[in-house]
């Protein structure tokens, strides 16, 4: 198999603009992902160092150095400002959890509605804690060098929020395609994605083909119980594929791959074949028109590497082959 001349779709993170994360196939544009995201925000570039990012424009990640990565994360919010350069302060908190984060070698104790210390490990190395919180005041005294430091509603760190003389939000990453009926053949196919999630458990995160509409698609789902992968196939509102395996480690990157036609559905994770299901109903001509990473039932958090489209099944030893770490 020639990967490049079998797929019809292909996006791996490479060139971008406000709007548009542009794909390596098809190269006329038609499968390139619509990006939106109200604000500006952070990634961290190719040689390590946080940059600021414009509203709307796509963030290319390189956290943790490796390859290249297309960065969607929930909007979240700053709470503690200055960022830059941390100072002791109170904080009005809810019975909630809360995640601390920071660069540097300095120590930020929690107390009030908190108990706890944060010890810092290097000027380039983020600490982060997460902790529930009750109602009241949460008081953070700051001692020695804490820089760039967050503190969040969430059960997980997120990118860096630079904030000045008040808290600043982030506002949600967000992308998809329409228009890719002509790109997939719907009776068979194989559908590819290579991604890593921000955190186990929580929130669905997930990657579809739909019409646009809940009733039909076909969903990788990393799911809401930790190290739980889900795959979900509906046609017409009728649930044809409802299957689950404990594959993964959902922050390490994963390769899936999920591939049908004559009444089968085949599912590879990471270089093994996970699931075989047969005598099913298959989607129909021409159903599927959209890709989205961001469906508003199951949006996905994390870090994407790559995925592509095939207009027809790949085989089971080209499955084996993509989908190997």
């Amino acid at each position: 198999m020639s990967t490049y001349e079998d797929a019809s779709l292909i996006y791996y993170p490479s060139g971008y603009k406000a709007g548009k994360a542009y794909s390596l196939k098809p190269t006329d544009g038609s499968g390139d992902l619509t990006f939106t995201r109200a604000s500006t925000a952070t990634r961290v570039n190719s040689a390590g160092l946080i940059e600021s990012v414009a509203t709307g424009v796509p963030r290319i990640d390189f956290t943790g150095a490796g390859c290249a990565k297309l960065l969607l994360e929930p909007q979240r919010t700053n709470l503690v400002f200055p960022s830059a350069t941390a100072s002791t302060q109170t904080v009005i908190t809810t019975a909630q959890s809360y995640t601390l984060s920071f660069y540097g070698t300095g120590t930020v104790v929690r107390s009030g509605t908190s108990t706890g210390t944060l010890v810092g490990t290097g000027a380039n190395n983020r600490v982060f804690v997460t902790f529930t919180a009750t109602a009241g005041s949460l008081i953070l005294t700051v001692t020695g060098s804490v820089t760039n430091w967050q503190l969040e509603v969430g059960s997980y760190a997120t990118s860096y929020i630079p904030t000045t003389s008040t808290a600043v939000t982030r506002v949600a990453d967000s992308a998809s395609k329409t228009g890719i009926s002509s790109l997939i053949n719907s009776p068979e196919g194989s559908f590819y994605v290579e991604a890593k999630a921000l955190f186990n458990g929580g929130t669905f995160r997930s990657f579809s083909l739909t019409d646009g509409t809940e009733p039909n698609r076909i969903t990788f789902n990393w799911s809401s119980n930790a190290n739980v992968f889900l795959l979900f196939v509906k046609l017409g509102g009728t649930l044809i594929v409802n299957n689950s395996t404990s594959a993964f480690t959902q922050t390490d990157n994963n390769k899936i791959l999920l591939k049908w036609g004559s009444g089968t559905y085949k599912l590879f994770i990471n270089g093994v074949l996970k699931t075989t299901l047969t005598g099913l109903a298959m989607p129909s001509a021409s159903l599927f028109n959209r890709l989205t990473f961001d469906a508003s039932y199951t949006p996905f958090e994390g870090r994407v590497q790559g995925v592509m489209i095939f207009p027809t099944q790949v085989s089971d030893t080209d499955a084996i082959a993509l989908t190997t770490l």
